[in-house]
C-alpha cells in the first residue's frame, strides 16, 4: 500500500493513526521516546515511535540515519517503513517576553507486530519453566542469533545494536522474532571498536568494559545475547546463579533441568533436544565472558547452531525408520495369533522376516551414533516407505472379512521386498 512504501509521513497523519497520540494507543515507551500503535483508514496498523526532542541531532543526521536503517531487510529485523521530521514555530513566553520558539518532531515508523515483546510474550512464562516448549524458544534463539549476523556481518558498514534486550524483540506471527529499537545512533565504520561517555544499553545487559571504560565494540551485542539466551532458558531469578558457581557447574544445572523436563513430554523429544540445548547454554556462557576477546563471533554461533539442527535432521531420519520398523515388527507378531488362521508355512516365514528386521533395527540403532552416506539414507527412507506400505496391508487383511487368502499374499510380497 501507499502509505506503508512512503519515507515521508506528516505528523498530522500520525496524529489522525495513533488518535492523536492517546493513552490508550501506547504500546511501550524507552529512552529515545514512546511508541504508539497507529491504525490507518483502511486498517493497516503500524508502530510509531515518537523520539523524544533530543539536543544534540540535527535534520541531516536524523534523515541519515533513517536512510541507514531504512535499507535493512532482513526476517529477523522490524521493518522500517517511514518517518516524520518536522518543525513547528510556536510562541512562548519566556522570561516575561513572548518569544518565538521551534518544536520538533521526529517519529520513526515500523511494521506493527500484534504478539508484542518476548518479555511480555514468553520471558515471563519463562520463570518456572512454563510457557513454551524447547522447540519454540529455540526457534527465538536461532532468529535472534540470526537477525544479530545480518547486522553484524552482512551489513557494510555493519551496525551495532547496544540496546538487544527482551523488551527490543517482538514477536510475529509463529514466535519468529524480531530485533526493533536501534535508537538512532548505531552506525560505526572503519572504527569498529570505540570508547564513549554517551548513556546506551540496559543495565543487567551491558558487558563489563562498556561499564567500567565506555568501551563499545562488536562484542557488545554477543554479551547482550548471551544474557537473553540464559534468562530465557533459566529465567530472572535462574540467571542470577551464574554468580554462585563455575560455568561449567551451571552448564551442568541448565542442562539437567532442561533434559528432566524433555523427559516429561516423551523419550524422543530428550533424545532430538538435549545436545542442542547443551549447545545453546554452553553458546550463552562464553558470550557472557568478562574478557570480550574469549567471546565468539555471531557467525560462530549461528554456524555452531545450524551444525547442531543437521544432527537432529539426521537423528530425526533415524529414528523415523526405527520407529516404522519396530511398528511392523509389532504388527507381523500379532499376525501370529491363532484367530488369524494363518498356514504354517506362512507363520514360519513371518517369524523370519522378524528376525531380519529386528537385524536392520540393530542396525539403525549404530547408524544413529553417526552420520550416514547418502545410500543409507535413501534406503531409511524407501524403508520408511515400505513399512507405511506393509502396514496398511496388515490392518485390510486384519480387518478383511471374507477370504483373506488375497490379502495376505499382497503384504507378504511387500515384506519380501522390504527385506530382499
Amino acid at each position: 500500500m501507499e502509505h506503508m512504501a512512503a519515507s515521508n509521513m506528516s505528523f498530522q497523519l500520525l496524529q489522525e493513526i495513533t488518535n492523536d497520540f492517546s493513552k490508550d494507543r501506547e504500546l511501550g515507551r524507552g529512552a529515545y521516546g514512546k511508541v504508539y500503535k497507529g491504525v490507518h483508514k483502511d486498517g493497516t496498523k503500524v508502530a510509531v515511535k515518537l523520539l523524544h526532542d533530543m539536543t544534540g541531532i540535527d535534520d541531516n543526521q536524523f534523515m541519515n540515519e533513517f536512510n541507514n536503517l531504512k535499507r535493512l531487510q532482513h526476517k529477523n529485523i522490524v521493518r522500517l517503513v517511514g518517518c516524520c521530521n518536522e518543525t513547528e514555530e510556536l510562541s512562548v513566553f519566556y522570561m516575561g517576553k513572548l518569544v518565538i520558539a521551534e518544536k520538533r518532531y521526529r517519529a520513526l515508523c515500523l511494521e506493527y507486530m500484534q504478539n508484542g515483546t518476548l518479555s511480555k510474550s514468553l520471558f515471563v512464562a519463562t520463570y518456572e519453566y512454563n510457557g513454551h516448549d524447547w522447540p519454540t524458544r529455540y526457534t527465538i534463539i536461532k532468529g535472534i542469533c540470526e537477525g544479530l549476523m545480518y547486522l553484524h556481518e552482512e551489513l557494510d558498514p555493519p551496525i551495532y545494536h547496544l540496546d538487544l534486550k527482551p523488551d527490543n524483540i517482538l514477536l510475529g506471527e509463529n514466535t519468529v522474532p524480531k530485533i526493533a529499537d536501534f535508537g538512532i545512533s548505531r552506525l560505526l565504520g572503519e572504527e569498529r571498536t570505540r570508547i564513549t561517555k554517551s548513556k546506551v544499553g540496559t543495565f543487567g545487559y551491558a558487558p563489563p568494559e562498556f561499564i567500567d571504560a565506555g568501551v563499545i565494540s562488536i562484542k557488545f551485542d554477543i554479551f547482550s545475547l548471551g544474557v537473553i539466551i540464559i534468562k530465557m532458558m533459566v529465567g530472572e531469578t535462574g540467571y542470577s546463579k551464574t554468580a554462585d558457581m563455575s560455568s561449567q557447574q551451571f552448564i551442568e544445572l541448565v542442562h539437567g533441568n532442561w533434559v528432566n523436563r524433555l523427559q516429561e513430554t516423551s523419550v524422543r523429544a530428550t533424545e532430538l533436544y538435549s545436545e542442542q540445548v547443551k549447545a545453546c547454554i554452553e553458546i550463552a556462557m562464553r558470550c557472557v565472558k568478562a574478557d570480550r576477546r574469549k567471546r565468539p563471533s555471531i557467525g560462530d554461533i549461528v554456524n555452531e547452531l545450524n551444525e547442531k539442527e543437521a544432527m537432529i535432521r539426521e537423528v530425526s531420519l533415524v529414528g523415523a525408520a526405527m520407529a516404522a520398523l519396530k511398528s511392523v515388527m509389532q504388527k507381523l507378531s500379532c499376525l501370529l495369533d491363532d484367530q488369524y488362521m494363518i498356514s504354517n508355512g506362512v507363520h514360519t516365514e513371518i517369524k523370519l522376516i522378524i528376525d531380519v528386521l529386528a537385524n536392520q533395527h540393530a542396525f539403525l540403532l549404530e547408524v544413529s551414533e553417526e552420520d550416514p552416506n547418502v545410500q543409507v539414507k535413501a534406503w531409511m527412507k524407501e524403508m520408511q516407505n515400505l513399512c507405511y506400505d506393509i502396514e496398511n496391508s496388515i490392518d485390510q487383511f486384519m480387518t478383511h472379512d471374507g477370504d483373506k487368502s488375497a490379502k495376505l499374499y499382497a503384504f507378504m510380497e511387500k515384506m519380501k521386498e522390504l527385506v530382499g
